[in-house]
């Protein structure tokens, strides 16, 4: 049986303590009793004690039952104690709850527990497991409440019912009352407002929240203007399967605003935002019947490169910093969060160079 994943017991100590005493090596250890180097290697430092011979000389010796005491000891203070990074993480939960965003949450849990504290791209996916775990049980009920009051021209009840569906984590009611805000229906117009709506709400998931964020952030509506956060945003909107999103993102790669102009991909987001029932999309596609034909065979969305150049400010926010390459591992954050989806599999042909 392979025991590479398994703990080492007593008995493989006791082999451990016969072969390492009689110079064979930690491979052939390792071989052995079917573990790794690695774990063999941490056994014998664990294991090792420094012995005084009749000669005068040090030697080191391993022992198994002096290792096998230390293991023993090691996992009744595991048993007593929660390990300190569940502790970190319910910190992060308890913040959560009390409705702080996500930025917030990173500050803090770093400022209170320093070179401690997990990376910002950890907090970021316990925060996402925290909302996926609450998507099925918000009470959308004021929300249902809200839209009756709206379509019966009753404003102001429609907004008190928007608003407690605010308070209850409910993004339709924050995306709902945002456009209030937008629009100056019954309340004043407050971009602000609505902006900070819709940042709540994009972060928990929602995707018309995300393209809708895009827009302020690519116009400067309630906050700064910042075309690479609105290109950041619009993206997650169309991968998490937005047709609207989809649309602006095509329309975007169709007139090269924010993003180089590319018709190819232009036409990849038309077609899926066909696919996701969208209308316009489906007319752009009738209409463009060349150019649609010509890239008909085109399954690309972006690349990893693409997808770092377009949402750099962000992702170094996430996940790194400007002056290091982005690991392999920091992509797979990216992957895991959403921000990147539509990888191309197929790799650009290298050239031939001439003989």
């Amino acid at each position: 049986m392979d025991k590479k994943n398994k703990h080492l017991n007593y008995e493989d100590r006791r082999k451990i303590e016969k072969l390492f005493n009689s110079n064979v090596t930690i491979t052939e250890i390792a071989k052995e009793i079917s573990h790794s180097r690695v774990a063999i290697t941490n056994e014998v430092r664990r294991g090792l004690k420094k012995m005084r011979t009749s000669k005068g000389n040090i030697v080191e010796r391993y022992y198994a039952e002096y290792a096998q005491q230390l293991y023993e000891s090691t996992q009744s203070n595991k048993e007593k104690k929660p390990r300190f990074s569940e502790t970190i993480k319910s910190k992060v939960k308890e913040k959560h709850q009390q409705g702080d965003s996500d930025k917030v949450i990173v500050v803090d849990i770093q400022e209170e527990f320093g070179t401690l504290a997990p990376a910002e791209s950890t907090i970021r996916r316990w925060l996402k497991a925290f909302r996926d775990g609450q998507t099925s049980t918000i009470d959308r009920s004021y929300s249902r409440l809200g839209d009756e009051a709206y379509f019966n021209d009753d404003l102001d009840k429609a907004t008190k019912y928007y608003e407690k569906g605010v308070q209850l984590g409910d993004t339709y009611a924050m995306t709902a009352l945002a456009d209030f805000y937008q629009n100056g229906k019954i309340v004043p117009q407050d971009w602000r407002k609505a902006y900070n709506l819709y940042e709540k709400a994009a972060s928990l998931g929602d995707t018309k929240a995300m393209y809708m964020l895009s827009i302020y952030l690519d116009n400067g509506l309630g906050c700064e203007a910042d075309s690479n956060q609105a290109t950041f945003n619009l993206i997650k909107a169309a991968n998490a399967g937005n047709s609207t999103g989809m649309v602006i993102l095509a329309s975007s790669l169709e007139h090269g605003s924010n993003l180089i102009k590319d018709l190819r991909k232009a036409v990849y987001w038309y077609r899926r935002a066909e696919e996701a029932g969208n209308v316009y999309a489906k007319k752009w596609l009738e209409n463009h019947q060349e150019e649609v034909i010509k890239h008909l065979q085109d399954g690309v969305g972006f690349t990893d490169e693409e997808y770092l150049s377009y949402t750099w400010s962000k992702a170094h926010e996430e996940f790194g910093h400007l002056d290091k390459e982005i690991t392999d591992k920091e992509l797979q954050d990216l992957r895991d969060s959403g921000v990147i989806s539509e990888i191309s599999s197929q790799k650009p042909k290298k050239k031939k160079k001439d003989s």
